[in-house]
Order: C-alpha cells, then structure tokens, then sequence
C-alpha cells in the first residue's frame, strides 16, 4: 500500500515541507523498519542495509586504526581492541 500512494507523499513533501513528526503521524508505516528500507529504495534506488554494511566494510579499517592510536587513553577498550 505505501508504494500506491507514494506520489501522494512525495507531493505532501514536497509542496509543505512539513516536520517529520508530522509524516510519522500521518504515515505511521514508516515507523516499521522494513516499510521504512521500502522507502528509502523507492527515493533511491538503492537497498539502504546494503549501502550501509558495504560503507562501513569500505571505511572499517580505517577506523580500526583510529580506534588502536586512541584506545591507549581509554584504558579499557585497549584490551577489547587487542582481542580483535
């Protein structure tokens, strides 16, 4: 059903720009996760978990260096850092 009426949303969005909360409100599909990956496609044309998981392979090492050169400081998450 969201995807039959989502001319009727984009327009709504469009034409008053109204606050989230508002769409919640009148959508409220859009608060169950898959309606809500549903809608992020239909915007996008990409699968949102996907990108996510594929971003966060991509920038992961990266952050796994940054996390090793600050984890000294933290005490504590030096030891989970130097499990992994």
């Amino acid at each position: 059903m969201m995807e039959t009426i989502f001319p009727l949303r984009r327009q709504t969005i469009v034409m008053s720009c109204p606050p989230v909360n508002d769409l919640m409100d009148l959508w409220p599909a859009l608060k169950i996760e898959s309606e809500l990956y549903a809608e992020f496609q239909r915007i996008t044309t990409q699968n949102l978990p996907n990108t996510c998981y594929a971003e966060l392979d991509r920038h992961l090492p990266l952050m796994m260096t940054l996390f090793r050169q600050k984890a000294p400081i933290t005490g504590k998450t030096a030891d989970a850092l130097a499990e992994i």
